[in-house]
């Protein structure tokens, strides 16, 4: 499952989701502007 979410803006002020998940895996999808 996914332990955290945090909403963020890359180098390009792009919104992005980075993800946290119990695997211990980061996942970042990039979210439509």
């Amino acid at each position: 499952g996914v332990l955290t979410l945090c909403g963020t803006l890359d180098a390009q002020d792009q919104p992005v989701l980075i993800s946290a998940c119990n695997d211990n895996s980061v996942r970042l999808y990039d979210l439509p502007s």
